[in-house]
């Protein structure tokens, strides 16, 4: 569903949605968690 038709039937602007309920988003922090993954970390291998 479109976040604009979400905000609307919610009765608050996208504006609002996004940033009152934004960090609920399964993608919130994607972004980030590949900065932390395995730069700079050693993964044992498992054989």
């Amino acid at each position: 569903m479109p976040i604009r038709r979400a905000a609307q039937y919610l009765g608050m602007t996208r504006q609002t949605l996004e940033k009152v309920y934004g960090h609920h988003r399964p993608d919130w922090q994607s972004d980030i968690s590949g900065a932390f993954g395995q730069r700079g970390r050693r993964s044992a291998v498992v054989r």
